[in-house]
């Protein structure tokens, strides 16, 4: 088996030592200031300009805040909304967020010897003023692993934009229940959801994150989104991002042939039509230039 290092530079090596062996009792770990708040920052300004263009589009003054912003989109118009949380998905600041050296350090540190990345990263925005009406609102006690079905080691990278308390959706999670392996449970629509008689709310443990803070979890560490808090609906914003990391070189993984549940669909069919005309094109590149006149 191929090792990686964690770079001796690394302020964090002496913490490794501690919290790698509580990643691995309880399946996950929290790693406090991993990411600088300049880094966290960048990455919500962008997200913030993807919510304003489309409020520009409207012709609507979003005000001073990010919350506010999204709330107006959501209000005027459900369909901009849900599009620019899509592409906040795609967004490279994202991507690099997630896959920071520091976070690659310790990836390696966890044992990830060769990583791969089975699908894209996730933005997910919860908040008591912008439910979707039949939308996504939170997930119910799942495991990563059965959407992945990729590496037994494979490791979950979750990090929030904005400070989470535990009444403010955030990360519940059962300490050791990855050691059980893939839990009973019913395919929904969005997940596997665990089987209820599996567990119970006490089961729970609500992780208390601030922005910078990066939480690693095994992909069979049992979690949800924690919406209420001592009997109360959790309140406020809470925008995090996530994504999965699997080890290319572990042993089942390579003799399963590399196998990922996710697919790719690719749209021929042109989704806006009659676009572009070159009156679009001269937009981005200018007037194209006269032709040489022939000799």
């Amino acid at each position: 088996m191929v090792t990686v290092a964690v770079p001796p530079d690394s302020a964090s090596i002496q913490i490794a030592s501690d919290v790698v062996e509580r990643y691995r009792r309880d399946g996950y770990c929290v790693v406090p200031r991993l990411l600088t708040h300049d880094a966290v920052d960048e990455t919500l300004g962008e997200i913030e300009l993807v919510v304003r263009t489309q409020l520009e589009t409207l012709r609507i003054d979003g005000g001073p805040s990010l919350y506010g912003a999204m709330e107006l989109l959501l209000v005027a118009d459900v369909d901009r909304y849900l599009a620019a949380v899509r592409q906040a998905n795609k967004l490279l600041s994202v991507q690099e967020l997630l896959f920071h050296r520091s976070i690659r350090r310790w990836l390696a540190a966890l044992g990830i010897d060769m990583p791969s990345v089975p699908t894209g990263p996730v933005v997910s925005i919860m908040s008591d003023c912008l439910r979707v009406p039949g939308g996504y609102f939170g997930l119910a006690p799942h495991q990563d692993w059965a959407s992945m079905q990729g590496s037994l080691d494979a490791v979950i990278v979750w990090t929030p934009l904005t400070d989470v308390t535990a009444a403010q959706f955030p990360l519940d999670v059962i300490p050791q229940s990855h050691r059980r392996g893939l839990w009973e449970g019913t395919i929904s629509e969005s997940n596997r959801e665990i089987d209820p008689s599996q567990y119970a709310d006490e089961d729970f443990v609500s992780l208390e994150v601030k922005r910078g803070d990066v939480v690693f979890m095994s992909a069979f560490t049992v979690h949800r989104t924690g919406l209420t808090h001592r009997g109360e609906p959790c309140r406020g914003l809470r925008i995090a991002c996530n994504t999965r990391v699997e080890n290319t070189l572990e042993p089942t993984f390579v003799e399963r042939q590399f196998p990922c549940a996710y697919g790719r669909t690719v749209k021929r069919e042109l989704m806006t039509p009659d676009f572009p005309q070159p009156s679009d094109m001269e937009r981005v590149f200018g007037a194209p230039r006269p032709e040489r006149e022939l000799a």
